[in-house]
């Protein structure tokens, strides 16, 4: 079975159960208190968040890196590191309002003005994470060297 079929079974017999119903509870929340959140966005963070739970934050990072990576190849939006990022902030057991703080359930780009290799801004994402990867000493620390 390819690498491809797998994930996508993973997502049908998994991911699905582990995201939704989270993610439907929290953007009704977060709508409630005058947010727009993304409904994908809070998918990601839930289910990674539960990944993370059952196969530790390596497990989750990579089957969320698997799945973007997928879409690269197979989806107009290819890779997209807002996705990324709510992940991340699923998988690092951010809270919902510290996620919802630093606005992690919207996208930095839409579908319409992707200007990369897919959908996202970074440099934004990193910020919104706190990670400056893109200076040069803050990356060397991040990565302990």
């Amino acid at each position: 079975m390819s690498l491809s079929k797998i994930l996508e079974e993973l997502k049908k017999k998994a991911y699905r159960k582990l995201a939704n119903d989270d993610a439907i509870k929290a953007r009704d929340e977060l709508r409630k208190l005058g947010r727009n959140p993304q409904l994908d966005l809070l998918q990601h963070y839930y289910g990674s968040k539960n990944l993370a739970n059952i196969f530790g934050g390596v497990g989750a990072f990579g089957a969320g890196l698997g799945k973007e990576v997928l879409n690269y190849f197979n989806q107009p939006s290819g890779f997209s590191v807002d996705d990324m990022g709510a992940n991340w902030a699923g998988i690092m057991n951010m809270t919902l309002d510290e996620a919802d703080k630093r606005n992690l359930f919207n996208h930095t780009e839409s579908k319409e003005n992707i200007k990369g290799f897919g959908q996202g801004d970074m440099e934004k994402v990193s910020k919104k994470l706190g990670l400056n990867i893109f200076d040069y000493d803050e990356f060397r620390k991040l990565i302990g060297y």
